[in-house]
Order: structure tokens, then C-alpha cells, then sequence
């Protein structure tokens, strides 16, 4: 009888498991997949079209997701969203010249080379514009979705409104034009690889805020010097790993955790400052670059 019974829940669940292991699906020039709920996801765009206006239904199904980098690096001018599109992976739009245009879409809207998703206040994806080197996110923003700004070339300052609470991961990884960028006050985490690569970013104001900076982080920047936030809690794995120019760092008493690889490769010339008996100074002395005390 147990076997019958397992038998008989294996069949109900097959559609489901043969769905989400299933090769991707091609109709009217786009590949997709099916969700469980019936709804169509575009994975990508097989044709050669630069200007496209997304169906609304393939093969009989109501199109309702983007998939993650659907349409990374393609060479679009402009993509118009269906009405019928509800969510979107990671950046459908990764390396993606295109305007997004939400047509009469609910549920997103376009603000300054931004798509914004309304229900949430989550900037999704972005677009640099010809002749534009700047961005300064609308105030409606809330949260930055994982790699928004993910290898905007172009791109040297951007600035984040007070009312941005979250940043993605890799948010800005690859921006290798970035030189300044201001971050909001209410910010409480630098996530994993948010600035990787950013080789022209030299310095950057850490708000008070922030109480943990992520693996990766900064990996790989220009940074030359930084001052850490009093009220950091922890600094994670290789967070400012091959900063070969990092020369200034500050470490502030309240740091309880730190990484033994959080500034590996770090310039052998660099000098930190920390606190007379903190985790910092515990953290330095089996370090091996210079340092130098500071009284609490």
C-alpha cells in the first residue's frame, strides 16, 4: 500500500520536476521556459532585431518573468515590457545597451536610464546612456537589485538617495570607469563583491550606518585610503583583497570581527591605524603590515 501511495505522489509531482529540468523552449524567435504556474519566462532573444517589443503570450501562455540575464550583452536599442510580466530574475538587462520602456506595464516604471519595479521600490536594472557619465538615483528608490549597475563601463559617479536601504550583491562589481560614488546614511551592510573591479574608485565615504562589510567587497579596487566606520561590526573574507594601492586604513574600536584574508595582497607600504586593545589591534599584530595605536 506505501508503495502504491508513493507511486501515486511521484506522478503528481513529475510535471512539476520535468518542468524545471526541461531544455528551454523556442517560440516566435525567443527561448523560454514554463513555470509550474503555466506562466512563460524569456531566457533569451534569438533574433536580430534591435528594437523589440515582448510578446505577451508564447505559445498560448501569458508571458510573466525574465529570466536572470536574458538579455545580457546583447546589442538592443530598445525592449518594450509586456503588461502581462510580473517578476524578473537578476538583471535581464546585464551589459545591455537597450532603453527599457515599460510600456503599459503595472508594475515597473522607468526613471532616469533606471528600471524600477513600483511594488517594491527595487531599482532592477540600468542603461548609461550615450554621453552620460553620471547617475543619481530617483528618491523613489528603496533598494538596489544585485548587479543594477554591473559593468557599466562609462560610468564615473553615481549617487544613492537617503531613502535607499539595501544594496545588492555585485550592485556595482565591474564599473571600472567609477570614481565616486555616495552611499546613503541609512545603509547597514556593504554586500558581498558590491564594488569588485572598480579599479578608478580611490576613496569612498562609509556611512556611520554600516555595520558589516561583505567577502569581496572591494576587491580589486583603486582604493588608496579608508576610514572605517565607528559601529562596524565585522569585516568578512578578502573584502579588500589586491587593493594594491590601499596604503591608509582605520580601523575603528568597535570592530569585533575581522577576517585573517580581509586585506590580503593589500600594498606591502600600508599602514593601519587602530585602537589600544580592540579587535583591530589583535587583528594587526599577527598581520603583516605596519601599525600604529590610537587611545580609546
Amino acid at each position: 500500500m506505501k508503495k502504491i501511495i508513493c507511486i501515486i505522489l511521484a506522478l503528481f509531482l513529475l510535471p512539476a520536476a520535468v518542468l524545471a529540468a526541461a531544455p528551454a523552449l523556442e517560440a516566435e524567435g525567443y527561448a523560454y521556459r514554463v513555470n509550474p504556474d503555466g506562466g512563460a519566462v524569456i531566457l533569451g532573444y534569438l533574433g536580430e532585431e534591435t528594437t523589440l517589443v515582448l510578446p505577451g503570450t508564447l505559445a498560448g501562455m501569458p508571458v510573466t518573468g525574465l529570466g536572470e540575464e536574458a538579455f545580457a550583452y546583447q546589442q538592443l536599442d530598445s525592449v518594450t515590457l509586456p503588461r502581462s510580466l510580473e517578476t524578473m530574475e537578476i538583471n535581464p538587462f546585464l551589459g545591455c545597451p537597450a532603453i527599457v520602456r515599460p510600456g503599459e506595464n503595472p508594475h515597473y516604471i522607468a526613471q532616469d536610464s533606471a528600471l524600477v519595479d513600483t511594488r517594491t521600490g527595487t531599482l532592477v536594472s540600468f542603461a548609461l546612456p550615450k554621453g552620460q557619465d553620471s547617475f543619481q538615483a530617483p528618491d523613489s528608490v528603496l533598494h538596489i537589485a544585485p548587479r543594477a549597475f554591473y559593468g557599466a563601463g562609462g560610468l564615473k559617479q553615481a549617487a544613492l538617495p537617503a531613502s535607499v536601504r539595501s544594496i545588492g550583491e555585485q550592485a556595482f562589481a565591474e564599473c571600472t570607469a567609477l570614481e565616486s560614488v555616495t552611499l546613503p546614511g541609512g545603509l547597514t551592510s556593504i554586500p558581498e563583491q558590491a564594488f569588485l573591479g572598480c579599479v578608478m574608485l580611490k576613496d569612498i565615504d562609509i556611512p556611520a550606518s554600516v555595520t558589516h562589510i561583505g567577502a569581496w567587497a572591494f576587491a580589486k579596487s583603486g582604493l588608496q585610503s579608508v576610514i572605517l566606520p565607528e559601529g562596524l561590526l565585522s569585516v568578512a573574507d578578502w573584502a579588500f583583497l589586491r587593493c594594491n594601492d590601499l596604503v591608509g586604513i582605520s580601523l575603528p574600536a568597535s570592530l569585533k570581527e575581522i577576517s585573517d584574508s580581509a586585506f590580503d595582497s593589500v600594498s606591502p607600504d600600508a599602514l593601519f591605524t587602530v585602537y589600544e586593545g580592540s579587535a583591530g589591534e589583535a587583528w594587526a599584530q599577527d598581520s603583516p603590515y605596519n601599525y600604529q595605536l590610537e587611545g580609546l
